[in-house]
């Protein structure tokens, strides 16, 4: 069965419908689809023209008295390495607003920007192209580019751990599980002091965040960047177990799931 992309009107519906009734967040559904199919150009008819006037874009917040404003440069959906921003990353993004609609109005334009900075900028491999997506969302939600720099290149998570968690900034918060055998510490125990750089931070506040969302996780980089480290480290400071696989170009698919293999009785 073929079945087409979805309207713009349709997408709106659904968000509403996500939402519920009572949520306020209703009316920023026509705004949050806005943006995504401005990341996405052409995936969706009746997509929204690019010369839409402020009025038809709802403002998170009742006074807000400016609109979003588009980035002039056009950002292909396409990133190097060729996956494209789809309907699947809208709905991650209305989640994650949704789970924060108990901010005010002041603080929830600027959550929405951070959890778009992770649905939509961190799987994108240039700077360039990920800053003019970060610059153009900004423009939706009536934060400045500035703000858009400043979250993209100096914004840092404070990590705080104590005997009951691992909470960094106001948006991630790990709670630590009952102490596990010694034997099974071994084989997540973090072998060096970790080093709290700013991209460590951002990497482990995005770690946490999409596992109390219960999102699966990717962490794509060269050899050595801290990927299997950054793992490691909240596993061990969470008392969680953790099972490492190394994959190969040989690997198939009985290394994760087993399988059966005939021998000689």
């Amino acid at each position: 069965v073929l079945l087409h992309s979805l309207s713009c009107e349709e997408m709106i519906h659904v968000l509403k419908t996500r939402f519920g009734e009572t949520s306020r967040l209703r009316n920023s559904a026509e705004r949050l689809v806005s943006v995504y199919t401005s990341l996405a150009p052409g995936q969706h008819p009746h997509t929204f023209d690019d010369n839409m006037q402020p009025s038809h874009l709802p403002a998170f917040s009742s006074t807000a008295a400016t609109a979003a404003i588009k980035a002039s440069t056009v950002v292909s959906s396409t990133t190097a390495s060729g996956r494209l921003v789809c309907f699947r990353d809208l709905l991650k993004w209305a989640d994650r607003i949704a789970a924060r609609e108990q901010l005010n109005d002041h603080e929830l334009p600027m959550a929405a920007f951070q959890e778009a900075l992770d649905c939509f900028c961190a799987a994108v491999p240039e700077p360039i192209t990920r800053d003019l997506f970060a610059e153009q969302i900004a423009g939706y939600l009536n934060l400045s580019a500035t703000v858009a720099t400043q979250q993209c290149h100096d914004y840092k998570p404070e990590i705080s751990i104590t005997n009951h968690c691992v909470r960094i900034s106001e948006r991630a918060l790990l709670h630590k599980l009952p102490s596990p055998l010694p034997s099974l510490m071994a084989s997540v125990a973090v072998k060096s002091p970790f080093s709290f750089t700013r991209k460590s931070c951002v990497l482990l506040e995005r770690i946490v965040v999409a596992v109390n969302n219960k999102e699966p996780v990717l962490i794509v980089g060269e050899t050595g960047t801290g990927k299997t480290t950054a793992v490691q480290y909240l596993a061990y400071q969470t008392n969680r177990k953790l099972k490492v696989i190394n994959m190969n170009q040989q690997s198939d698919a009985t290394d994760l799931l087993g399988g059966f293999k005939p021998v000689e009785m």
